[in-house]
């Protein structure tokens, strides 16, 4: 399966430093092993996956390799649209 994953670097304006973090956008078709298998393969300490396909009512989801309980570095779900 492929997926593109988003990757960020939080709190810098450098990509070389800060806390990097990796989102996937269109994850409402994953399944939690599928979103685990992802965030090992991408390495980084958090990543998140957005759930919903409609803005109005997106979800997140993140995952480690550790499976962490929520994201702090990959950001918030996105905003509804106003």
């Amino acid at each position: 399966m492929s997926v593109d994953v988003l990757r960020y670097a939080a709190f810098t304006d450098n990509p070389a430093s800060g806390n990097p973090a990796g989102v996937v956008v269109d994850a409402g078709q994953l399944t939690e092993p599928d979103m685990l298998g992802i965030a090992a393969e991408v390495g980084y300490s958090e990543t998140a996956f957005v759930t919903g396909a409609d803005r109005s009512a997106a979800g997140m989801r993140c995952g480690t390799s550790a499976r962490a309980p929520r994201c702090r570095s990959a950001g918030t779900p996105p905003s509804p649209p106003r």
